[in-house]
């Protein structure tokens, strides 16, 4: 009795083992299909965008210290 049982845990620890490494490897994909690639970098509070091709619709991250201020003209 005590045979099938450890058998039986043995199985669900499988099962649950299984299961969390393809949630992980599914998301572990996720993250490097949504990767944006080069962004443009912020360096002391300029966000330099001369360069950048905005046909292809992009977003872009703005990671890093700083805030928005707009400037009135």
């Amino acid at each position: 009795m005590k045979n099938k049982n450890t058998y039986t845990y043995f199985k669900v620890f499988a099962i649950l083992l299984l299961f969390f490494t393809c949630l992980i490897s599914f998301r572990f994909m996720w993250i490097n299909y949504h990767n944006k690639g080069e962004q443009p970098v912020i360096t002391e509070g300029v966000l330099d965008l001369t360069d950048w091709d905005f046909s292809d619709k992009e977003t872009i991250s703005l990671m890093g210290g700083g805030f928005f201020t707009p400037i009135n003209s």
